[in-house]
Parts: structure tokens; sequence; C-alpha cells
């Protein structure tokens, strides 16, 4: 269905940027050891569960979701706020209009695209919607027609944390990976591995070792430039410098900690 679709692209899309951990955890588990969370279309939202990312946030964590997040009851049924719900003040942001990126595109002829304050631009497809900033600031912006120039993507500072707040309902994967990108980069969140785009990479650990895998998911050679000398176990040989993996290949790196 639409959420098993709008999950599989945020985890994919965040996964393949970041080449760090991504674990999958529910909103009543403990979030204190993560730095960011992502909770994409988190629709269904009670008041005790908001005010615990409320108290994520606070306390120094960034938290990312989109305008449909808290703007439902356990019951399903809405809120009367203005999206983003419950979570209004902590994006600093509320929602006033909201419009298909195929209608925009049908009226201007252009294709319906957002642009980071980097420059990097990526299309949209599904609902897209108007933002009213109350305090947070704008991070990209919608590039074509009646939306032109109006926020897309927003951040808010929250006591010690930041919530990020994206105006479209997110069911594409590679939106997924430009908002990936400028988390990484806004929020320096450091990579396991140095890897091209396409290379998953997780990592397990012990009392004394810790062992990253990667797994080249494409049918090309990729690489992994290594700053430190590390145990490849698959081949069982010392890796340093730029480490290839041909398609569809996999390795395994012991490092001691």
């Amino acid at each position: 269905g639409p959420y098993d679709e709008e999950f599989f692209n945020a985890y994919g899309g965040f996964k393949n940027k970041l080449a760090a951990d991504v674990d999958v955890i529910g909103i009543q588990d403990d979030l204190s050891q993560y730095k960011v969370i992502v909770i994409p279309n988190h629709r269904i939202t009670t008041p005790e569960q908001a005010e615990k990312i409320k108290d994520f946030v606070q306390r120094g964590g960034i938290v990312v979701m989109n305008s449909e997040s808290g703007t439902r009851d356990e019951f399903n049924r809405m809120y009367e706020m203005l999206e983003p719900g419950l979570f209004t003040e902590l994006c600093g942001a509320e929602i006033t209009e909201n419009i298909s990126a195929e209608k925009l595109e049908a009226q201007t002829g252009l294709p319906s695209e957002i642009e980071f304050n980097n420059g990097y631009k990526v299309k949209l497809n599904g609902k897209i919607f108007r933002i009213r900033l109350n305090g947070a600031e704008s991070a990209a912006h919608y590039t074509t027609g009646r939306l032109c120039g109006t926020p897309a993507v927003t951040v808010n500072k929250f006591g010690n944390g930041f919530a990020v707040m994206y105006a479209t309902d997110g069911n594409d994967i590679y939106f997924y990976e430009a908002l990936a990108g400028f988390i990484k980069n806004r929020f320096n969140i450091s990579p396991l591995l140095d890897a091209d785009d396409g290379i998953l990479v997780s990592s397990r650990r012990n009392s004394d070792k810790e062992f990253i895998f990667a797994v080249n998911m494409k049918d090309s050679p990729a690489n992994i430039r290594l700053n430190e000398p590390m145990h490849e176990l698959l081949t069982d040989r010392t890796a340093c410098g730029t480490f290839t993996l041909d398609g569809y290949d996999a390795a395994v790196f012991e490092k001691t900690i």
C-alpha cells in the first residue's frame, strides 16, 4: 500500500545518502541514543507521542517530518488545526494550501521542482503544500508556478535541537536522497565510510571491534575511500586508500575501537 511505499522510499533514500546506520524503530522506543529521527507521514499521533518528539528535539535531537505528520488522533480523526497539527509549534511553520505537483506542472508546462539553498534541484510528484513561516527558516523553495519562491523545506530551532519539515507527501526515493544529503551537510553527519552512491553501509560492534559492512547495490563497480588501513575479512587482506567493489559485491571491514 501507499504507506509501505512511503516508508521504503524514505528508508532507502536516507540509507543510501548517509552511508550510516539507519535503524527502524517505533515511536514508543528509546530515542535518546539517536541524533536524527525521520517520521515520514506520521499522520496518526497522540498528544503524548508529540510531546515525546518535542522532548527529543528540546534535548538536542533532530527530527525530520513532512507536513502531514501529527494531523490525526489515534482514531484517525483530523485535528482541528492547520498542518502539521500537533507539531506546528515544533516546526515553526504551518500549511495554508495544497496542490498536486502534476496539476502545477500542467498549469506551467514546467517540472514541479524545489531548489535547496545550495543550488541542488529535485523534481516532486504527489501532493505539495504552501508553507507559512512562523519562526522557521527556509532551506529549499519551489521554482515554478504560484508557489515559486515560497518555502518547500524548513528548519526550525527548538530548544537545543532542530525540526526539519518538508512540504510534500514524499513518495519518491530521489526526493529523500536529496533531503538526506541536505540533512547530512547541514548537521555534519559523518558517514561510516566515504563511499560512492549506491553502496549501502552499516556497522555492528562488540567490546573491542567494529565491523563495517558495505554492499554495492549497482551492477557496475563503485569505490570506497579508506582514510586508514582496515582488515577486509572476505578477502583476508589489509585495505587502504581506494577500495573498489564490483557490481553487487560486498566487503566487511574490521577495525579496533
